[in-house]
């Protein structure tokens, strides 16, 4: 918790630092005092559990291994368990639903739909 909020900190002071001085090693989608301002923001809620103590041993872990990767410049796997941790590992649907596998798949679903539209019309 304490190793979090330090670094967190220490990003967020170097980065004003960085504007302050115009430094030129700032990326261009971070040269803004108004981006830093809402990242801040943005991380507050997360420091203050971290300050109170309140996050569980299983997610400290987690944004603790984010931070880490950070401090050694793995950002993709630092992205990779951000994405871990707030949406899991769980298969996401994609597509339409029993639009069949084979090749008739997709014409039976649609035949089976102007059907049921007919029966309709009869109706």
């Amino acid at each position: 918790e304490d190793f979090v909020v330090w670094l967190a900190r220490a990003i967020f002071s170097e980065w004003e630092r960085a504007l302050r001085d115009g430094e030129d090693a700032i990326p261009d989608t971070l040269r803004s005092e108004k981006m830093r301002t809402s990242t801040l923001n943005d991380m507050k809620p997360l420091l203050q559990i971290l300050r109170g103590k309140a996050l569980g041993e299983g997610v400290l872990k987690k944004v603790d291994g984010i931070f880490q990767n950070i401090v050694e410049q793995e950002y993709v796997e630092a992205n990779a368990k951000y994405f871990q941790l707030s949406i899991g590992n769980a298969t996401w649907p994609v597509g339409g639903v029993n639009l069949g596998v084979g090749k008739e798949g997709g014409a039976q679903v649609a035949r089976g739909s102007m059907e049921g539209e007919k029966k309709t019309q009869m109706l």
